[in-house]
């Protein structure tokens, strides 16, 4: 059953999501399986009764935060590690026996 009072007060919100997540390059998959369980499950705060508003509230803002901060900085999610992943052993220092420390 869907609760139209609760769709009504998040409208604007929902729309919000949509639209950050209409233009994210690369959204995290765990915010769109939330999103997805948000609108089709009947457990969700969108749909059952016996879970307070406030679940609603909060599960949105994180959505909508989490979607904010990919959309700005995508790099701040995903750091690229690629050729980043050098031990003190991979320095070139360190092969020649002229580590950096004293």
């Amino acid at each position: 059953m869907l609760l139209h009072y609760r769709v009504a007060a998040v409208c604007t919100d929902l729309l919000e999501i949509a639209t950050l997540l209409e233009h994210a390059n690369d959204p995290d998959p765990v915010y769109v399986k939330e999103i997805h369980r948000l609108l089709t499950s009947g457990d969700s705060p969108l749909y059952h009764p016996g879970v307070h508003v406030s679940e609603l509230y909060a599960t949105l803002y994180y959505i909508r935060a989490a979607l904010a901060r990919d959309h700005a900085s995508p790099s701040a999610r995903r750091p690229d590690t690629t050729n980043h992943r050098r031990t003190a052993r991979d320095h070139p220092d360190a092969v020649r026996g002229e580590g950096t420390g004293p």
